[in-house]
């Protein structure tokens, strides 16, 4: 039970060693939380670039079912501009899709950020596919997104069209 009057004033001072631990843990609730958000939005570029890789390699596979050649092409370049000459047809459709709005402009990495340990795709011509490295050449870091995105019937219109060819096959 309290036996302190009502009236008495119940404060107390903070000490200078109080008062150090408390900025100590403050700083390092801080830094803890720069570096976490730090983290997340390192790790977020990392996956973009594989959610565009598996993209890419999706538009890769239709080309080759449409009867695509990927065969001679040994650079990232090559491929996609092979990829970007096919006459759009219903089954190039998905190919077009993709590559308008994930690989239009793929940006490679300088020969600095090359020597640094840092994810980067690479076109594997015997597997006819991007693949994913920390190391090695230098390669892809992002692909660019074009400038303007597609309208919104642009895309009901690719999609119609792809449930069409899904009913079809």
């Amino acid at each position: 039970m309290n036996t302190a009057p009502a009236s008495a004033p119940t404060s107390q001072k903070f000490s200078l060693a109080d008062f150090i631990n408390l900025s100590v843990a403050i700083a390092v609730i801080a830094m803890a939380g720069h570096f976490g958000m730090e983290y997340l939005f390192s790790d977020g570029g990392s996956a973009n670039l594989r959610r565009d890789v598996a993209a890419v390699n999706e538009a890769i596979y239709f080309f080759r079912i449409s009867g695509g050649d990927l065969s001679h092409a040994r650079t990232p370049e090559e491929v996609i501009r092979l990829m970007q000459s096919v006459e759009k047809d219903p089954l190039t459709l998905k190919v077009h899709s993709i590559l308008s709005s994930v690989a239009a402009n793929p940006i490679f990495q300088s020969p600095a950020e090359a020597q640094m340990r840092a994810e980067r795709a690479y076109w594997d011509a015997e597997r006819m596919r991007f693949e994913i490295s920390e190391s090695g050449p230098r390669g892809i870091k992002a692909f660019g997104r074009p400038e303007k995105p597609a309208s919104t019937s642009e895309t009901h219109g690719v999609t119609n069209e792809l449930h069409e060819l899904a009913e079809q096959l």
